[in-house]
């Protein structure tokens, strides 16, 4: 799964999200990196080259795939990443690296 931000247009998706293996942002039509994390906020945060996505945030993109199946997913992507240092101290955001392009 990934979460798809397009900066111009404003708009964020949780693109394949029943796709726990590869789980990133990737900005479309970002200007700069301004208009990126300001294009993000609604969702999560820019720290250097990665993104903090916060974990309800995704729960509330995946909208009608959001079944017990997917929340055990969901569940299982959580536990890699905290074993990996890829989620927040508090269990909030889960960290992803960053792809751009159009």
């Amino acid at each position: 799964m990934y979460v798809r931000v397009e900066v111009r247009g404003g708009r964020l998706d949780l693109v394949e999200p029943d796709d726990f293996h590869r789980f990133h942002v990737r900005f479309v039509d970002a200007p700069d990196a301004a208009a990126a994390i300001e294009a993000l906020q609604p969702v999560g945060r820019l720290d250097g080259e990665v993104a903090w996505v916060r974990v309800e945030a995704l729960r509330e993109l995946a909208g009608e795939h959001r079944t017990p199946q997917w929340e055990a997913g969901l569940a299982r992507m959580l536990d890699f990443a905290a074993g990996h240092g890829w989620l927040s101290a508090d269990g909030r955001e889960i960290r992803a690296h960053c792809e751009w392009g159009t």
